[in-house]
């Protein structure tokens, strides 16, 4: 992912630069870890990606039910 630089900052709007803190472009400059990058967006997350995600990306993932493999929860119920 790309790294907005202090030059782009000085020339964002407000509501650009909170989309690129969203995105986590803004990572490098504000000092925090990269955000975590997948090759493959649409399979299920493994436990050692697991590891290397921000609080906000397990999040995510976990509402798009790509944690369901390292969770061990069921991803289809049976109706008995």
């Amino acid at each position: 992912m790309s790294q907005r630089d202090n030059a782009w900052l000085d020339s964002a709007t407000p509501a650009e630069i909170n989309a690129a803190r969203r995105a986590g472009e803004l990572n490098e400059v504000l000092g925090l870890p990269a955000p975590f990058e997948r090759e493959d967006e649409g399979k299920p997350v493994s436990a050692e990606e697991l590891e290397a995600m921000t609080p906000a990306q397990v999040m995510a993932a976990y509402r798009a039910g790509k944690l369901n493999a390292v969770l061990a929860k069921p991803t289809v119920w049976l109706a008995g």
